[in-house]
């Protein structure tokens, strides 16, 4: 008799459980976490785990100053491409208004999931010579990402960037690790603000 089926449901069964132990390590990781350093460097673990080609940009946005910073550039080794390529002056960018009225991929990027981006979009959020400097060490990817949003606002953006005969497998679960990131950063934010106003 044909049992095809039952492999099946028994594999989609075996799936299920591990998405849902990534689920409730990665979480763990994140409530435990300290520092937005920690959020990133856990988010940045969580994305290559499920995703082990990727080379992973987590950025944190500045409201008061309207500027985008790079806090990790990992490749699929784990190795800091940020320290590596950019040394100790980082990456800074700014989210032009006007860059962002006259693009489709804003309106894809800014609803919370992954979306792929052009590499020409890539150039007028972060430079020519930033994104050469970077495929140089990279090579020539594909990018999905996505800002991080919460309650309405900005709060960073994360870029996955896969080889480019590859296709991004496990998006809903890499975008609710991002999601989970992004509540972890804005506890961070808050409690970082309250502190400051009781002193």
């Amino acid at each position: 008799r044909d049992i095809s089926a039952e492999l099946d449901a028994r594999d989609q069964m075996m799936q299920n459980i591990a998405e849902k132990e990534f689920l409730c390590r990665i979480s763990q990781n994140f409530l435990e976490t300290t520092n937005d350093s920690d959020i990133f460097a856990h988010l940045s673990s969580g994305i290559t785990e499920i995703v082990p080609d990727a080379v992973v940009v987590i950025s944190s946005y500045n409201d008061s100053t309207g500027m985008m910073t790079a806090r990790v550039i990992s490749d699929e080794n784990g190795v800091d491409l940020l320290q590596e390529i950019f040394g100790g002056n980082g990456l800074e960018f700014c989210l032009s208004p006007e860059v962002l009225s006259k693009t489709d991929e804003y309106e894809r990027i800014e609803n919370g999931q992954l979306a792929e981006i052009t590499t020409d979009f890539l150039k007028l959020l972060v430079g020519d010579t930033a994104i050469k400097r970077l495929q140089q060490a990279i090579g020539h990817r594909k990018v999905y990402a996505t800002l991080m949003i919460w309650e309405g606002k900005v709060i960073g953006a994360t870029a996955v960037c896969i080889p480019e005969s590859d296709e991004l497998k496990n998006r809903a679960l890499v975008e609710t690790c991002i999601c989970m990131a992004a509540l972890t950063f804005q506890r961070h934010i808050v409690q970082e603000s309250l502190s400051l106003s009781k002193n």
